[in-house]
């Protein structure tokens, strides 16, 4: 079976997602290609495709434009002989059911927050199958009328060889994954409940990718409290991994998330985390567990019935105080290890054989 991929291709979470299903899917004996997706215009890397590092592929198409053409997608999917096409919040419904209509088999997922009712025709038209990753997003499809198959996604198998550090500095190192700081994240209120810790051993390593805003927020923080550090550069892939390892806590609070690959990543590298109690993120998170959940409060909705959370910085900053606790820290270290053995890799593997054949039936959202 051949399978082409849509995707942002660089260092971004939809685009990471991607390449591990392609990985999962080339080890499976299937013949893969990418058509990768320029950045918009807006974005701060504008009509940006990595070609460098784990990026430098075989197979890979670039398409012209965010928006893609139809005739872009179809000329594609012809010159690669393509069986089916799997997509990651693609919103080209028309396009991709003029792929559907030519006989190619469509496949994609949406994260929960960005797909609304105004959105299930369309998809309905363009995708023979809407599959999910998060339980959240598998109902939200049900309350739509829509049968998504569920993706258990495990944590990513190459950090099975990446170690923990053995440290003597003393310190508590809480590990926040600012990304290109959108209003995703709330920043802000993160450094200012950290600021309020009293514990001297606590250390905030705050890793970003924003070139632009990066450099003024590490100035901001570094001066607010001298236990902050802040990484501005866009780190390889192991560099950054092995940075994360290095630390002690996930912190991260947020204001809505998809998938969340750094509870992931937090899991396969023994960490606890500290995060919102909601979804997705409390299906990674069991509080005093495997680690801590804090309140969010719904003020506003992103897309109906979705909200845009906020994140009291008092309660921040007594869960933050909480895991500087080294016994608490130890046995949450403890669970998050029985959570990283409860689903693998192989698990995740076998479910995306199933979705591109066909066999991969949805269990029931609960």
């Amino acid at each position: 079976m051949r399978v082409g991929i849509v995707s942002y291709w660089f260092n971004r979470g939809q685009a990471v997602v991607s390449r591990r299903i392609r990985a999962a899917l080339d080890a499976a004996g299937f013949e893969t290609c990418v058509l990768a997706r320029p950045t918009k215009g807006s974005f701060v890397r504008s009509g940006f495709i990595d070609r460098s590092g784990p990026w430098a592929q075989r197979g890979i198409t670039a398409a012209s434009r965010y928006e893609i053409p139809e005739v872009e997608y179809l000329e594609w999917a012809a010159d690669n002989m393509l069986d089916l096409v799997l997509c990651d919040q693609n919103l080209q419904f028309r396009e991709l059911a003029a792929l559907r209509r030519r006989g190619v088999r469509t496949v994609g997922r949406f994260v929960w927050e960005a797909f609304g009712p105004g959105d299930v025709a369309g998809a309905v038209e363009a995708f023979d199958t809407i599959y999910s990753v998060t339980r959240c997003e598998q109902q939200r499809y049900v309350g739509f009328g829509i049968e998504s198959p569920l993706v258990r996604w495990a944590p990513p198998p190459e950090l099975a060889a990446i170690g923990r550090p053995r440290r003597t500095d003393g310190e508590v190192r809480f590990f926040y994954p600012g990304g290109y700081l959108s209003d995703r994240k709330p920043t802000a209120e993160t450094i200012a409940a950290f600021c309020q810790v009293r514990d001297p051993r606590a250390r905030l390593i705050l890793k970003a990718q924003d070139p632009l805003r990066g450099p003024k927020l590490a100035a901001e923080a570094e001066r607010a409290d001298p236990r902050i550090r802040v990484i501005t550069a866009d780190l390889p892939d192991d560099e950054h991994h092995r940075l994360m390892a290095s630390c002690d806590v996930l912190l991260a609070p947020t204001r809505w998330e998809g998938l969340g690959l750094h509870h992931g990543e937090a899991i396969a590298l023994g960490l606890p985390a500290i995060t919102n109690d909601f979804p997705p993120m409390n299906e990674n998170v069991t509080h005093r567990i495997d680690g801590w959940l804090v309140p969010a409060e719904w003020q506003t909705e992103r897309v109906p019935g979705v909200p845009r959370l906020e994140t009291p910085v008092e309660p921040l900053t007594a869960a933050i105080e909480a895991l500087c606790d080294d016994d608490l820290r130890a046995r949450l270290a403890e669970g998050v290890a029985r959570r990283r053995a409860a689903v693998t890799w192989a698990d995740t593997a076998r479910d995306l054989v199933g979705l591109v054949t066909g066999g991969l039936a949805a269990r029931a959202a609960a």
